[in-house]
């Protein structure tokens, strides 16, 4: 009898775990159920490649729908998942119809945040709000957020847009998430290349009238054309009940990627698990991390005991810059500078005499090399590994 394994949501995460089933020629039925109209895709490359215009909507798929007849994975578009009874083993749509599992796995992602100040707020989220960003004529940007996302598409628009200003509340940009004298080159960077960044910035309210956006922040009103929110992201856990299924900040996992509930797991943003290196629950945003989590959680419904064991790694391109990233550098102090030029700068990071990750800006090589030690050593990675490279 085939087992019936449930995918909610269909994202970098989803991708990963039909491969590992797939690969395994596993007497499984998969059924993936996703609230977009459209079937999974890379979302990366949305405030990169694709709203630069160098990447075509064709390739951001991750499979075609002869792939998914082939393998017999049905995929539910536009269906989003109202409920996950995780005792009873079935899922109610909103539709009213239900779904019975023998596994289930979230991988739902996040949802932008916003701020109740902004009128009809616009993110970044999809593939559609891609499309509408890059139809929309616009003179005059702003950018609520200076993040990655924030930084990443007025890095891509700074030739087709005529000025872009970001606003940010804080008094650098890449605050929470990246070293000063990385974020420093960046941000002389992207003014070089026109870019406006308003510092320790409070939004006030945005409103739209005559056909244009009026921003006012704590001492000033700007007229604009368009305004993309980009001030991070939450996990919507409502899709379960908390008695069934622990969550905090996103669905609590083990080292197996499964929940309080048995034989249901949780994979990507949606995640919260515990930081190898110091058992703290976090979120962590990554590609990299999402897909080991989904070969992770597909293994285990195999019965292939499997636990995590690598480390996340994160990219940003921003123009000519390009930002690589992994581990915890926001737990550990900094152990070693590295700067080969102006604009090329790696900080390596420590934690109880372990190295717990490095931020490497405009060094492929750096970057390579220090993986390649941590994907080796995973969590026991000693200084004098990294130090004799340099």
């Amino acid at each position: 009898m085939r087992k019936e394994v449930i995918i909610v949501g269909f994202g970098h995460g989803t991708d990963a775990v039909i491969s590992t089933l797939i690969r395994e020629h596993t007497n499984y039925s998969i059924k993936i159920f996703t609230q977009e109209a459209l079937l999974g895709y890379q979302k990366p490359p949305l405030s990169k490649e694709f709203l630069s215009g160098s990447l075509n909507k064709e390739r951001i798929f991750f499979r075609n729908p002869e792939f998914l007849k082939k393998h017999n994975i049905e995929v539910f578009l536009s269906c989003p998942v109202k409920k996950i009874y995780a005792n009873s083993k079935h899922i109610e749509l909103s539709d009213g119809n239900k779904h019975s599992f023998d596994a289930l796995i979230i991988a739902t992602g996040s949802m932008p945040r916003t701020l109740g100040s902004i009128q009809n707020p616009f993110h970044l989220h999809n593939l559609h709000d891609a499309e509408l960003l890059k139809k929309k004529k616009i003179n005059r940007l702003g950018i609520i957020g200076a993040g990655f996302i924030g930084m990443e598409v007025a890095s891509s628009l700074a030739q087709s847009v005529k000025e872009i200003k970001i606003f940010e509340r804080a008094s650098r940009v890449l605050e929470s998430v990246c070293h000063e004298d990385i974020a420093n080159i960046l941000t002389r960077s992207l003014v070089t290349s026109g870019v406006h960044i308003e510092l320790n910035c409070l939004i006030e309210s945005v409103k739209e009238a005559d056909k244009k956006t009026i921003l006012k922040t704590n001492d000033q009103t700007y007229e604009l054309d368009h305004v993309l929110t980009c001030i991070g992201n939450y996990t919507d856990t409502s899709i379960v009940d908390n008695a069934e299924i622990n969550t905090n900040r996103g669905f609590m996992i083990n080292n197996f990627c499964e929940t309080s509930a048995k034989d249901i797991y949780a994979i990507g943003d949606c995640s919260e698990y515990q930081n190898p290196f110091n058992q703290q629950y976090e979120v962590t945003t990554s590609i990299s991390h999402a897909t080991h989590q989904g070969q992770i959680a597909a293994r285990n419904i195999l019965g292939i005991e499997s636990k995590m064991s690598q480390i996340p790694w994160f990219w940003s391109n921003q123009g000519k810059n390009r930002l690589q990233m992994m581990g915890y550098t926001h737990i550990g102090n900094e152990l070693k500078s590295i700067k080969t030029s102006e604009e090329s700068l790696t900080k390596i990071y420590s934690h109880n005499s372990r190295v717990v990750g490095f931020q490497s800006l405009n060094n492929p090589i750096h970057f390579a090399k220090i993986k390649k030690i941590m994907d080796e050593h995973y969590t026991n990675v000693e200084p004098m590994l990294i130090e004799h490279l340099f």
